[in-house]
């Protein structure tokens, strides 16, 4: 689950619980997760939404994670 693309909001919180949780039993910080959007407009926006922007950036922060968790 954790290298699969993030994206909607479950598969994103899943990813940063797990990396949370692996970060907590290693003793490894972690950056600060992006926050997740507040200004959402329900519109189905046909240019980028601020919830694509949101999975992409916790692909990034995944990414940036699993470097620091790396052995």
């Amino acid at each position: 689950m954790i290298h699969r693309p993030i994206t909607d909001r479950a598969s994103a919180l899943a990813v940063r619980r797990e990396l949370q949780a692996r970060a907590t039993q290693r003793g490894v910080a972690l950056g600060e997760p992006p926050a997740e959007p507040d200004n959402c407009c329900d519109s189905g926006c046909e240019a980028a939404c601020v919830w694509e922007t949101f999975y992409a950036e916790m692909g990034y922060w995944r990414d940036e994670s699993l470097l620091r968790l790396k052995d």
